[in-house]
């Protein structure tokens, strides 16, 4: 037998899903509203279940890059630095 509409017993209100995914609720309820995100409405109130928040992790999640390396190899700080003195590459004195 099929359930067609019904949702788990298990569902979340959209503040719980937001604070779950570190979000702001309006932030969830715009991506909801764009349906860029998964969840269920029901009259006026958002539902989410386990898999919706699963998945909204999933769409969102941002893979962690590592830092480039300096070609001099200077830090950031020193880089600024440098380039704030006006040290970058220069003597300084006009010839």
């Amino acid at each position: 037998m099929q359930n067609f509409g019904v949702l788990p017993s298990a569902t979340f209100p959209l503040t719980e899903g937001a604070e779950r995914l570190g979000v702001s609720v309006d932030w969830y309820m715009r991506q909801l509203r764009a349906r860029k995100l998964p969840g269920h409405k029901l009259g006026r109130k958002w539902r989410l279940t386990e898999d919706d928040l699963a998945e909204a992790l999933r769409l969102t999640a941002m893979p962690a890059l590592a830092p480039r390396p300096d070609p001099a190899g200077l830090t950031a700080g020193s880089r600024r630095r440098l380039e704030r003195r006006g040290l970058n590459g220069t003597t300084g004195f006009e010839g």
